[in-house]
């Protein structure tokens, strides 16, 4: 195989967009200088003309150091995002009032220094799509936090978890040095929680706390963890809401949780015991069948099942199934005279073998080795069913691996099919082992992922380096699982350049 690399080229393109780009922070720099200088020289003049010259040391401090620098940093986001775009006590906005209010956040960004020029496009769309706004597509997505956080937030309203909960997966297991801006973990965090909590979801709330910071986040990681058995002071529930902004909107939520702690928690019955093996030769080990439709309910239900449970269960099947078992009911189907009994019996094993496929497929658990399964039987349902869920997540690793080949693919859009073959990787180690994982290594992910993202960077670096530099670490993470060494210092270097592009584009 021809190593894939990035082509150390310079990033961006032509001059042109270079000196655009230059000019325009420059220009923002200055609107910033002039604006508050005179904001600086208003205030002195008027706390000055108000004190008549008998404040303290402590107060001239206050009023001429620490007052300026958080009006210079924090107070043009915290206008924009707290106050003028924050969520009414009493509900949405109207529709007349979301874009000013869009727009009101980003003025206040672009006044800030806390937030890159090159962050405001994503801003953009995560506030198109908080004020329930359609997603843009995915040619005029730029990669960034913000966009793929905005994606979350509607896969999250649309009832997709699986999507979110694997954006939010690869937010927390970022390489190191991966830009996350700390603003885009405060107002993404929250509104990821808030969408959660609505549907009182608390378990999803919990896992979307783990990528969110600032006072908010904190306090509602506290009423989520009251509504999922968890038990935090009063004390420390009240105090971080008194602490956190939006406090009249989560005042209701605050006093329920807080009346849930003040009530006695419930006691814990003893746990039902499995039937041990003297029972099971007592008979209480119940049929095949019943235990069949048993966990086919548990499956329906959403409930735990362990493949090992599964694996077991074909087993018994085998036996149930044998040749003696066969000819007792192709004998009965005679004495029945019902048409066509032969294929009936046959199709019963079929079916039995699918719903099985089915039943594994859901299940948690480590696939055995082939020669590790207790099964004597000839034609062994559990050898076979092993088989089969073998042979699923190899074709969930295909049709994962083929959206990355098409041409033209928008680069968010193909990033977000990336997740979704990390996912499947991540089962495949988990159900099948490694072995298994080296195998389809480098049979075909290696190469097809390589080739992806080797071509995405380099045909538009400044554009797709943050997505880039995740992926060529991924890569570089599992090559190093593998064993494959030539691939992961490639990819190690080819990281190391992604985020080298990342760190020069504009600010």
């Amino acid at each position: 195989m021809t190593a894939q690399v990035i082509t150390l080229g310079p990033v961006g393109g032509s001059g042109a967009p270079r000196l655009g780009a230059a000019g325009r922070a420059a220009m923002r720099v200055l609107i910033w200088v002039a604006l508050w200088a005179e904001a600086l020289r208003t205030l002195a003049a008027v706390a000055g003309v108000w004190s008549g010259g008998s404040w303290g040391i402590v107060a001239t401090l206050f009023v001429g150091v620490l007052a300026p620098g958080w009006m210079f940093l924090a107070c043009p986001t915290w206008l924009a995002w707290r106050v003028l775009a924050g969520v009414p006590p009493w509900g949405r906005r109207t529709r007349m009032s979301r874009p000013l209010a869009r727009l009101a956040v980003l003025a206040g960004c672009w006044l800030s220094p806390l937030c890159k020029a090159r962050d405001l496009r994503g801003i953009r769309i995560f506030l198109q799509v908080q004020d329930d706004g359609p997603f843009p597509p995915g040619r005029r997505v730029p990669a960034d936090a913000w966009s793929v956080l905005a994606l979350a937030l509607q896969a999250d309203r649309q009832g997709n978890l699986e999507l979110a909960d694997r954006i939010v997966d690869a937010l927390i297991c970022l390489p190191p040095g991966a830009r996350f801006p700390w603003l885009a973990r405060l107002h993404g965090g929250e509104a990821l929680m808030r969408s959660a909590m609505a549907r009182k979801d608390w378990v999803m709330a919990r896992r979307y706390a783990l990528l969110g910071r600032g006072r908010l986040v904190r306090l509602l990681t506290s009423i989520a963890e009251v509504h999922t058995g968890g038990r935090p002071t009063r004390y420390r529930l009240w105090s971080r809401w008194a602490l956190a902004p939006d406090r009249l909107r989560t005042w209701r939520l605050v006093r329920s949780t807080s009346a849930i702690l003040r009530a006695p928690s419930r006691a814990t019955p003893p746990p039902v015991m499995a039937a041990s093996a003297e029972d099971a030769g007592a008979g209480v080990m119940p049929d095949v069948r019943t235990e069949h439709v048993d966990c086919l309910d548990r499956a329906a239900r959403g409930q735990p099942l362990e493949l090992r449970t599964v694996l077991s269960l074909a087993a018994r099947w085998s036996q149930a199934l044998d040749g003696a078992a066969t000819a007792r009911l192709l004998a009965r189907a005679l004495e029945l005279d019902a048409p066509d009994g032969a294929s009936a019996v046959a199709g019963i094993r079929a079916r039995v073998l699918d719903e099985l496929t089915a039943l594994g497929t859901y299940a948690d658990g480590r696939l055995p080795a082939p020669d590790a399964i207790d099964d004597p039987a000839p034609e062994s349902l559990a050898r076979e069913l092993a088989r089969r869920i073998r042979a699923q997540l190899s074709r969930g690793v295909d049709e994962a691996l083929a959206p990355l080949g098409g041409e033209g693919l928008p680069a968010f859009e193909a990033w977000t099919h990336w997740l979704t073959l990390r996912s499947v990787l991540e089962t495949v180690e988990r159900r099948a082992g490694r072995v298994t994982l080296t195998l389809l290594w480098h049979a075909s992910i290696r190469d097809a992922v390589w080739r992806w993202a080797t071509t995405l960077f380099n045909q538009r670096p400044a554009e797709t380096a943050w997505m880039a530099h995740i992926v060529f670490e991924w890569l570089a993470d599992n090559a190093e699982v593998v064993g494959d060494l030539g691939a992961r210092l490639t990819n190690q270097e080819n990281a190391r350049v992604a985020l080298a592009a990342d760190a020069r584009n504009p600010w």
